[in-house]
Formats: C-alpha cells, sequence, structure tokens
C-alpha cells in the first residue's frame, strides 16, 4: 500500500471514529448513570469533546436550559459527581474513574477516556472543583508540560485561598453574591491571613498574578438562593455567555487521544478586562442597599488605560454582557427577539419561610386563560397570599388580574430580577383560583408576554 492511499485510509478511519462537528445525522441524545453518577451526553452520533461535571447541589438541574444549550452546543457530556475539597487528587481520580467507564460503557466513543474537564461547585463545592482541578492528575504544575486538561472552573458563592484555588492558567468564574458572608465581595475570604476581602483578593489574583479570573456581582442574592427565597437562576445565563467564549476560543476541535492534552497557559490572556467600585446603601433595584457595581469600565487588555485592579474577561461579547449585567442588575436577552417565557410559580404566605418551605407550587401557561377552570370540591385557602412568578429574564413591567375565584389583589405587583410578585387579600375559599398577569415586559426591551397562573385545588 502507497503512503498515499495509507494516509488516505487512515484520515477516513479517524473521521468514522470521530465525526467532525456539525454533522449530519440527527442528534441521538442518551442518559443514565456511570458509576452511579448522572450522566448525559446530547448526541451519540458526535465526538465527545468535553466533560461538565457538576459538584453543585442537587437542585442545580443539569437540564437547565442554559447548562443543557453549552452541552449540545459542544456536545459534552454532563456528570453530577461528588467532590470533597478536603481531598485534591481522590476527586480527580472520581472524574477520572468515570470517564475511563464511559468510555468502554457507550459504544463507539472511547474519546471520552481523555476527554477535556470544565469543573462547577457551589458553596464549599467551589473550593472542592477548584483544589480538584489544581491535582497533577488534571493539571502538571508545569503548565508547559501535560497533562493540561482543565478548560475552566466556575465558582458559585464560595472563593477560598490557596489551597482551594484552581491553576493561575485555568479559567475562572467567581459568582458572588452581594452580602452573602461566604461570598459577597465585601465580606471576607474565609482563613485568609491576612485579612482580604473577596473583591481585593480577586481583583489582586487578576492585575497581579496575571490569572484569568472573572468575578459577577448576582444581585438580590443570598447563599445560593435570593432575597425572595427562590432558587434565582439569571446567573446561569452569565455562566453560558461566559463558559461559551472560553470555549469558542479553548476547546481543541478534536478530542484528545492519550493522556497527554495540553491546553495552554491563559495567565496574562489576551482578552478584556474590566475595573469597577462598589457602593452600598443606594437603595437601587434589584440590589436595595446590598453592594453593587458602579463605574464599570472595560476594555482590551492591550489598550486598557483604567489603573484601578481589573478582572479579565474571555471576549469582547462576554465583557459587553458582563458590564450590561453588573450596571443594571438585568440580564439581557441572548434572544432578544424571542418572547420572554414564564418558568416558574408559587405562592406562600406575606412574609413566609424564605427558605421555600411550605411553598404551594402553581400550574403555569403562557399566554390567557384557554379554559374555565374545571370545578373543584374548595381551593382553601382563605388567607393573604403572595404569588411569586419567575421568567427566563428581567421583567419591569406588568398587570395581575383576578380571573376566577375570590381574591383581590392588595398592591401593585413587585418586580425584582426576574421575577414578578403578586399580592392577594381576601383570599375565599372557592371551586377554582386564576390569576392572568398581561403586558409582562422584560427589562431588555424585548416583546411583552402573559401568562396564566392557577392553583392546583383537591377535588
Amino acid at each position: 500500500m502507497t503512503i498515499r492511499r495509507l494516509k488516505i485510509l487512515t484520515a477516513l478511519l479517524f473521521i468514522m471514529a470521530f465525526p467532525p462537528v456539525g454533522w449530519s445525522q440527527s442528534a441521538h441524545p442518551w442518559s443514565g448513570k456511570i458509576n452511579g453518577y448522572d450522566a448525559y451526553i446530547p448526541d451519540l452520533n458526535k465526538s465527545i469533546r468535553a466533560a461538565l461535571i457538576n459538584n453543585a447541589a442537587a437542585w442545580l438541574s443539569d437540564s437547565d436550559p442554559d447548562w443543557r444549550a453549552v452541552a449540545e452546543q459542544y456536545n459534552c457530556i454532563q456528570l453530577d459527581i461528588p467532590l470533597d475539597y478536603r481531598q485534591q487528587d481522590a476527586g480527580a481520580d472520581k472524574i477520572l474513574g468515570a470517564l475511563g467507564v464511559a468510555s468502554k460503557a457507550i459504544s463507539g466513543h472511547p474519546e471520552i477516556q481523555h476527554a477535556y474537564v470544565v469543573l462547577f461547585g457551589f458553596s464549599a463545592g467551589s473550593a472542592a472543583a477548584a483544589r480538584t482541578a489544581s491535582s497533577a492528575r488534571l493539571s502538571n504544575p508545569d503548565s508547559t508540560q501535560p497533562p493540561q486538561r482543565v478548560l475552566a472552573v466556575i465558582a458559585l458563592d464560595e472563593l477560598d485561598p490557596a489551597p482551594y484555588l484552581p491553576p493561575l492558567s485555568t479559567p475562572h468564574l467567581f459568582l458572588s453574591d452581594p452580602g452573602d458572608r461566604f461570598s459577597g465581595l465585601l465580606t471576607f475570604v474565609e482563613d485568609a491571613k491576612p485579612a482580604i476581602t473577596h473583591d481585593s483578593f480577586a481583583r489582586a489574583r487578576a492585575t497581579n498574578e496575571g490569572a484569568p479570573l472573572t468575578v459577577v456581582a448576582q444581585p438580590g442574592h443570598w447563599h445560593g438562593g435570593s432575597t425572595h427565597g427562590y432558587r434565582n437562576k439569571v446567573d446561569y445565563k452569565f455562566v453560558r455567555v461566559w463558559l461559551d467564549e472560553v470555549l469558542k476560543q479553548r476547546l481543541p476541535d478534536l478530542p484528545p487521544q492519550d493522556d497527554l492534552a495540553m491546553l495552554p497557559d491563559w495567565r496574562n490572556h489576551s482578552g478584556w478586562l474590566g475595573a469597577y467600585d462598589l457602593e452600598i446603601n443606594t437603595s437601587a433595584q434589584p440590589w436595595g442597599n446590598s453592594e453593587r457595581m458602579v463605574n464599570v469600565a472595560i476594555g482590551p487588555r492591550d489598550s486598557f488605560h483604567d489603573h484601578r485592579p481589573h478582572i479579565w474577561l474571555p471576549s469582547r461579547y462576554a465583557a459587553e454582557v458582563w458590564r450590561s449585567y453588573a450596571s443594571s442588575g438585568s440580564m439581557p436577552s441572548l434572544t432578544p427577539e424571542r418572547p420572554m417565557e414564564p418558568v416558574g410559580a408559587f405562592a406562600r404566605l406575606p412574609g413566609g419561610n424564605p427558605t421555600g418551605a411550605n411553598d404551594l407550587l402553581l400550574n403555569l401557561a403562557s399566554g390567557p386563560p384557554r379554559d374555565p377552570p374545571a370545578a373543584q370540591s374548595q381551593c382553601r385557602l382563605g388567607r393573604d397570599l403572595e404569588v411569586i412568578v419567575t421568567f427566563d429574564r428581567a421583567v419591569v413591567s406588568g398587570q395581575a388580574a383576578v380571573t376566577a375565584g375570590t381574591a383581590e389583589i392588595a398592591l401593585h405587583p413587585v418586580f425584582w430580577s426576574n421575577i414578578m410578585i403578586v399580592s392577594l387579600s381576601g383570599v375565599a375559599d372557592a371551586g377554582a383560583l386564576q390569576v392572568h398577569l398581561t403586558n409582562v415586559a422584560p427589562a431588555d426591551g424585548g416583546p411583552p408576554t402573559e401568562a396564566t397562573v392557577s392553583f392546583p385545588c383537591s377535588s
């Protein structure tokens, strides 16, 4: 066989083993268990380009539309793997073991064994994700030597000093909660000596050490939740933007063929930079009196002349979204031409438990009531209630009316980030209770929407 024919045959065999990005077959998703961990692959017809490792709270659904969008765009395997911040190499071994099992259990995908990884953690899980990323099994301490397998680390609500940090060479996103004692920018880094705020710590790491570290403050949150006690997912939209911009530049088209993966060192990466000041007690929504970023500035690294300590951003687009989110507290729509969508609704007593205990989940549908609600024996709701409806992006205005049952709209609706709160008084037992929301306008100027909320009455 000639060398030319051998090269052609080798190329054909490689394409069969690793179909190129954009392979035209219909997507063939897969979900199941790997080593007992939940796992999902968007398309078995394509090569698996990376692994998204979720080491967060149980309430984070891997089917969240923003996380799933990234997984689908880059055909990443999603894996829920619990990691321990006290065991650096043990966490890396868990990940490598699961990838090895997946490469054998999922037919036709031996490349999974050597996949690049993204690690995401919440609270102490953030420390575990970051420390695991620094294991020599994933990141050689010498950034010029393999393996270098970590694409990015995302930390929700916690930033810690060494040894609970990813390598300086690795893109790192820190999602801070204003006023949160574990992650507020003006609160102190836990166990850091000498004492230093999260803001000073993060900006010094980016400014003085060249770390590709992004910081964003999520307005109105508390640890893993929000001012109003629901789990705000607006920040996942920023994660989606940030991670997409990182992967566009950092993820190779083809998976590595062995354990010698070699991602580049991104210290002083030629992306964009951002600077800001912090203020409190501004009474501005949605921050209230919590800290907020002001005087926000962005620019490319090679022409950034702001002398304040900075953070890093992977691209111009990510920088523009970050500036908008940091300045307004509202994520811009990723698809502003698409109507805003309601995504969840619940009711609670005024001043009820902000952890969500005893919340009553409600039925929610886009648009007006389609049919009169079916008669029930009783909606035993004789009390004042707050109806809280979440949308897929920030909202600024809207109206509400009771269209079935007995209740009154007690106050003008309240709008905070991506939620609308409707207070009901004079709620009486009835065969049904239904609230119609109209002219609900998104903060990004997109078209308004309407939705119908109904109570699940006992039959």
